[in-house]
């Protein structure tokens, strides 16, 4: 026996949560937009393999991702040029995790 529920109604609440998450999606595409003019911007100046060192040591790379091979696989879709971002690790985490495995 399957019984159904019938969705409360949406109150105020409700709804101003809705309008917010629009407005997020709405303001995530124009900063992926914006971020997608800096980066051709970028290649545009400099070629891939151009490190830009950034702030707190960390580093971005400029990258072609077709620069091996004419195909890519990825999950998704892939541009030709990008750019990887490198954090720097944290002092002593290398060295810790080192001395770990070897005494396994």
């Amino acid at each position: 026996m399957t019984t159904t529920t019938e969705a409360a109604p949406a109150n105020a609440y409700d709804r101003r949560l809705a309008n917010d998450y629009a407005a997020a999606l709405a303001e995530g595409r124009e900063a992926y937009e914006r971020a997608d003019e800096l980066l051709a911007k970028l290649h545009e100046r400099l070629q891939p393999g151009v490190i830009i060192p950034l702030r707190d040591g960390t580093t971005m790379e400029l990258v072609d991702n077709f620069a091996h091979d004419n195909v890519a696989w990825k999950p998704a879709g892939v541009r030709r040029l990008d750019a990887k971002i490198h954090k720097p690790r944290a002092k002593g985490r290398g060295k810790a995790n080192a001395e770990t495995k070897s005494k396994s």
